[in-house]
């Protein structure tokens, strides 16, 4: 029995390094220039991951068979035999992708997400997280910075993508280091959060620590706006919404007001509130443009040993072409989910399998004309993606899940007075940014990035640390 725990322990310590380990992983792998380094090193970095995450499962079975008890989400693990019963009954368009991202899901499910459940050292472990990903991320984004100061471009066309590889400030837009802007926002959002964690709510003391999350933040919210990401934008007014929306209810609500007027009163001044943000964030977004002029105009007066300074900068143009020069919002998302639709209708119940390699075998097959099949792009929706790749038994297990977990933390947001004291209020806050990302972008659910891994992570936490012990008090389900 001695060995049993002794060697229970070994395992639990070996799957926090792993938390963290995996973690890194898939931050380094949005680095753009990361598609460059040799096949073999990226094996060397990821099939690890991918086969001690395996491994964890098999343990957690093992342990559950011994006693008799399964711990895992029964809706999760239905999800996930769904996504193997889609792939046998697709195997003809990428099978082996679709058993790649199963595996991958599994680890998600399994491993990342019950990391939360009854481990006294997860919350450490998430901080650990927490702060090699504002480091790492901070890192990443003021190389990009710099890049839009000096103006630096590099495009290449690398094979099996659609788009180029773009490096610095290229079509009006702010790329940095990062292959995708959009995504790239989104987690520099999530940094900017966690930055506020670590500012107001555990009130880290050391000076120069805290001066420089203020300078990440800035920095983060600077790529936000250069990138010129709606996503990003959208995602950034709606924490800003949740934040004053919850701050304020909770505040008049401990002023005894009434539920109704609490929630009225928080909403018309959270909204005002978001407006003027939005104003102040698009007055930022225009000085901006002026700073690589600004740099470019200095120039150093050898003779009386002054610096000149121009006084009219040229602002830089943030215009996308891409969205100016084109009548559709969605930038061609409505396209694309028209052929999720098109995919789910051919075969409703288990959909054409759940890998964006399968779909895209799929619709060259039997939907060549549409955008997917052409440009080989995903779905660019959790909710599209879920539907075609799953079918409705796989999209109803698994929002029944999801729309559960988010009903519970909206409960959270109006009736716990001293949610916004909590880590759990910046969990909350960036499971919603990252789920808006979903809506409009692959991610959460049937992906392998580095946002799917947070959402999980801080998702888990959420659910088995934080509502069962409010579970009680406000009858959370």
């Amino acid at each position: 029995m001695i060995v049993d725990t002794k060697l229970h322990s070994y395992f639990e310590r070996f799957r926090s390094f792993y938390i963290i380990y995996f973690g890194t992983i898939l931050i380094l792998k949005e680095f753009g220039p990361y598609d460059f380094i040799p096949k073999i090193l990226n094996t060397i970095l990821v099939v690890p991951a991918g086969l001690i995450g395996i491994f964890f499962i098999l343990y957690d079975l093992l342990q559950m068979i011994k006693s008799r008890k399964f711990t895992y989400n029964i809706l999760l693990f239905l999800f996930l035999i769904i996504m193997g019963i889609s792939s046998l009954l697709n195997y003809h368009y990428g099978l082996g992708s679709n058993i790649k991202i199963l595996l991958n899901e599994s680890i998600y499910l399994l491993v990342i997400y019950e990391f939360g459940h009854n481990r006294t050292q997860s919350r450490y472990i998430v901080d650990i997280f927490s702060k090699i990903l504002i480091a790492l991320w901070f890192v990443m984004v003021a190389m990009s910075n710099v890049m839009f100061v000096l103006q630096m471009q590099y495009s290449v066309k690398l094979p099996n993508r659609f788009h180029p590889l773009r490096i610095g400030f290229l079509e009006n837009r702010l790329f940095g280091v990062f292959s995708d802007p959009n995504f790239a926002a989104t987690i520099c959002l999530v940094s900017i959060i966690l930055s506020c964690m670590f500012l107001f709510q555990k009130q880290i003391k050391n000076r120069i620590i805290r001066i420089f999350l203020y300078i990440n933040s800035l920095f983060c919210l600077s790529f936000i706006l250069l990138s010129g990401s709606r996503t990003g934008l959208v995602e950034t007014l709606a924490v800003v919404f949740i934040v004053g929306f919850t701050l304020m209810n909770q505040y008049l609500v401990k002023k005894e007001k009434s539920m109704s007027f609490s929630i009225i009163m928080s909403l018309i001044l959270s909204t005002i509130g978001t407006g003027i943000v939005f104003l102040i964030l698009s007055v930022v977004k225009q000085g901006l443009t002026l700073i690589p002029d600004f740099v470019e105009s200095l120039k150093t007066e050898t003779i009386k040993n002054k610096i000149r300074i121009d006084n009219k900068e040229k602002a830089v143009n943030l215009t996308r072409n891409d969205v100016s020069d084109s009548d559709d919002l969605s930038n061609g998302r409505f396209g694309i989910w028209k052929a999720g639709f098109l995919m789910f209708k051919q075969n409703v119940l288990f959909g054409v399998g759940p890998s964006r390699e399968g779909i895209v075998s799929y619709a060259k097959a039997f939907l060549p004309e549409t955008y997917v099949a052409k440009t080989g792009l995903s779905l660019h929706s959790f909710v599209i993606h879920t539907l075609a790749g799953t079918g409705a038994i796989g999209f109803i297990t698994f929002f029944s899940f999801y729309i559960n977990k988010a009903f519970t933390a909206i409960k959270a947001v109006f009736l716990d007075k001293t949610l916004y004291k909590t880590v759990y209020f910046y969990d909350i806050l960036i499971i919603a940014a990252i789920s808006i990302n979903a809506v409009l972008s692959s991610e959460i659910i049937l992906v392998n990035k580095i946002g799917a891994f947070i959402f999980w992570l801080l998702l888990g936490q959420l659910v088995h640390q934080y509502f069962p012990k409010k579970n009680s008090e406000h009858r959370f389900s």
